[in-house]
């Protein structure tokens, strides 16, 4: 009988699985092409920019609490990849 149920309910789950994922998949394609529009495609537009700011940045200290953009971003890009 348990069997039987954990059988069932995988195959909804399966059957449902597919289809949600293509969604997802499409959903957040479209949203990235509707913001980069949106935005005038900025991430490409100023990519040098900021690459420049930040390497210009390395040993220099900015803000009155002592965080240069280069370790604001490091930080930022390792906590996302951390998680």
């Amino acid at each position: 009988m348990n069997d039987q149920l954990n059988e069932t309910l995988l195959g909804w789950i399966n059957a449902l699985n597919g289809p949600l994922w293509d969604f997802l998949v499409v959903f957040l394609v479209a949203v990235g092409i509707f913001y980069t529009i949106m935005t005038g495609a900025v991430q490409i537009r100023l990519f040098w920019h900021s690459m420049k700011v930040m390497k210009g940045s390395r040993g220099k200290v900015q803000d009155a609490h002592g965080i240069t953009p280069f370790q604001a971003f490091v930080t930022g890009l390792a906590s996302r990849v951390g998680v």
